[in-house]
């Protein structure tokens, strides 16, 4: 989850680093207002806590996908390399292999979706 604001002047997405996970331990942090400066036209505003939004980050989005699939990679070579043609359940090893990457992924999404909807919900 990324948070950010926009700029006053430009309108373009400030990046806020942060790892709060909710607008009260945001203003722990940082407090109730806080200064930026925007890296697109140079200018420092203050901006309050509920001008923050939480968004998907791609990069850890891209992250746990490729995570996930080094998991899938080599469950898959394992399995081909020790069972291949010995064993009549290597069909439902292959569904199981393939399946628990999936479900681990759309486990990761919801608790995101999850999260960024708790930050975006709650303003003071």
């Amino acid at each position: 989850m990324k948070k950010e604001v926009i700029c006053k002047k430009c309108k373009k997405p400030i990046p806020i680093k942060s790892k709060a996970l909710d607008r009260a331990q945001l203003v722990k942090e940082k407090g109730k207002e806080f200064e930026l400066s925007c890296p697109q036209c140079k200018t420092t505003n203050r901006y309050h806590v509920n001008g923050v939004k939480a968004k998907k980050s791609l990069f850890q989005n891209l992250v746990v996908s490729l995570i996930i699939f080094s998991i899938l990679s080599l469950s898959v070579f394992y399995v081909f390399k020790n069972y291949w043609f010995k064993s009549v359940m290597l069909v439902y090893m292959i569904l199981s292999i393939l399946g628990i990457p999936g479900i681990i992924y759309a486990i990761y999404n919801k608790q995101q979706n999850i999260a960024i909807k708790n930050f975006n919900r709650f303003r003071k």
